[in-house]
């Protein structure tokens, strides 16, 4: 279990940092090169990484699974549990994917709009510290609703707490408290799921609770494209995101049974 859990921290900051990569070359390469340029280079690094995976996939796997069980899908669709979780990634991905698409924008009523990319980078590198530190110690106490909760409820207060005080170091301070806790939340969930899917579920219950949150991050991005024209009723929906995702944490369980869910089999 702590090698499971400290390999989906790596996993997750290596995603926070591509992110992170992405938001400091982004508009250097626009400046330089224009369009063509930025697009040339996401096309270059998107094919070495379908070759690195057309490797990764023909590498014999360090822990085989067991051929004999087969496994359908069929389960997923009556596990509350995992359900409970899929909302949790669909606000805290969504949260994030739509502040790093409109903080500019909104940020732009205030004044402040230039600092956007300071300040996504700086919740950025907050959330790869996070996911280093937090899911271990969270896993080893089985403290993983708690953590979610903190999560989502930080980032409840975070958005107020922007709608009301407008200088950019503050808010980037608050940004970076934001980025610590909730992205954070994203390998403590992939663990959880883990410990209650089991081994032969586990890739199942990932790739389902992933399409969760990248559809959160579609939804909630166009949730506020609607809403961009009034900062504050922008700043309101994050928020609301967030207390809807608290409803779901107080839904899960405070901790595993014997340190491992009761699966039950279908």
């Amino acid at each position: 279990p702590e090698e499971r859990t400290a390999a989906i921290s790596v996993g997750s900051v290596a995603l926070f940092a591509g992110v992170l990569a992405a938001v400091g070359s982004g508009e250097a390469l626009l400046h330089a090169g224009g369009l063509r340029l930025l697009l040339s280079v996401q096309a270059a690094l998107a094919v070495a990484a379908a070759i690195w995976v057309i490797a990764a996939v023909r590498t014999p796997a360090a822990f085989r699974g067991d051929p004999s069980v087969a496994v359908s899908l069929g389960w997923l669709r009556g596990d509350r549990f995992m359900w409970l979780l899929a909302g949790l990634l669909f606000v805290g991905m969504g949260v994030f994917n739509a502040v790093a698409t409109w903080l500019e924008t909104i940020l732009g009523h205030f004044g402040r709009g230039g600092a956007a990319g300071y300040l996504i980078a700086i919740m950025t590198v907050a959330g790869i510290i996070g996911a280093a530190v937090l899911p271990q110690p969270v896993a080893r106490r089985d403290l993983r609703r708690a953590m979610l909760l903190t999560a989502v409820g930080v980032t409840a207060v975070a958005f107020l707490v922007i709608a009301a005080v407008h200088d950019a170091a503050f808010i980037g301070g608050v940004l970076f408290v934001e980025g610590f806790f909730l992205l954070a939340a994203l390998p403590v969930v992939l663990d959880w799921s883990e410990l209650h899917a089991g081994p032969e579920r586990a890739g199942a219950a990932v790739g389902f609770l992933l399409l969760a949150g990248n559809l959160g991050g579609v939804v909630l991005v166009l949730i506020l494209q609607g809403l961009i024209g009034n900062p504050y009723l922008s700043l309101g929906a994050l928020s609301a995101a967030a207390l809807a995702g608290a409803a779901l944490a107080t839904r899960l369980p405070a901790r595993t049974a014997g340190g491992a869910l009761r699966r039950s089999r279908s």
